[in-house]
């Protein structure tokens, strides 16, 4: 189950303490989980860091494909002067997608801790008898 850090817009945290579930997410209204996030972002760009398209598996499979492909093309043709972009690319790709990820997830949870809207039905204005 993954750990969410919800918050809302105006960026002040809730005191609440126990975790919440709504839907399968669990969200802990905790300050000292603001880190969670962080270190997964860190950990993405490391991988792409240090091991380049296989790297960005961990957070993109699809761009992992893409940086592949480019890797395979161009580090041949320049004889492996290419690895002086396309490995800082996959750091960066790596870094963008969990961040991406990330956010998809806080704003998922933050939704779903919201309470439903009330079901109004708006009804015309009665009409005045006429006189």
């Amino acid at each position: 189950m993954a750990r969410i850090l919800v918050v809302p817009p105006g960026g002040r945290l809730p005191l609440r303490r126990r975790p919440v579930r709504r839907g399968g997410l669990t969200a802990r209204h905790e300050r000292g989980q603001a880190l969670a996030l962080g270190l997964v972002l860190l950990f993405a760009a490391v991988l792409g860091l240090f091991f380049g398209p296989l790297g960005m598996i961990y957070s993109t499979g699809i761009g992992a494909l893409i940086m592949f492909m480019v890797s395979l093309v161009l580090l041949p043709l320049t004889l492996g002067a290419g690895a002086l972009f396309t490995i800082p690319a996959c750091a960066i790709w790596a870094a963008h997608a969990a961040t991406e990820h990330n956010k998809k997830l806080r704003e998922r949870a933050y939704l779903q801790l919201q309470p439903a809207a009330p079901q109004v039905q708006y009804l015309p204005p009665a009409s005045s008898p006429r006189s």
